[in-house]
């Protein structure tokens, strides 16, 4: 079983990092330089400034809409954590921007293996592991 979970992480862990490869690799170090630390923004925003996403969280959301789309129903319901791991990155996604959207996604599918250390929830019929993103992202959040 948890081997299985581990290729399963494996399998996702190395979509996502096409992922990256294809939307971030523009960042050179010197413009990760320039980037402001990422301030929380209102669900669904993706920036502070603006009223609507911009584009690249907008094409990141298309994405991984693609993925629940096509992708999970052929692969099946195997994530063992709630919110599944495309949920989870809609979610880092909309409300961090593309960016770091992307790095706590591939924290999750990383750490993925290892929630059994989390509270159990009961999501349609099955038990899973209760990983929200309110308890990954505290490394972004602005101190009290």
């Amino acid at each position: 079983m948890r081997l299985a979970l581990v290729q399963i992480s494996m399998r996702r862990f190395c979509l996502l990092m096409v992922f990256v490869a294809v939307c971030c690799v523009p960042l050179s170090a010197a413009t990760l330089g320039d980037i402001p630390a990422p301030t929380p923004t209102p669900l669904g925003t993706g920036s502070p400034t603006a009223s609507q996403p911009s584009w690249p969280t907008r094409v990141g959301l298309g994405l991984i809409a693609g993925f629940q789309g096509l992708v999970s129903p052929l692969d099946g319901p195997r994530s063992p954590s709630y919110p599944t791991g495309s949920a989870y990155g809609k979610e880092a996604i909309a409300h961090y921007g593309l960016f770091w959207g992307v790095v706590l996604t591939a924290d999750r599918l990383l750490h993925e293996a290892d929630v059994p250390l989390g509270p159990m929830v009961e999501h349609h019929g099955k038990e899973r592991f209760f990983d929200p993103l309110e308890r990954n992202d505290f490394w972004l959040r602005p101190d009290p």
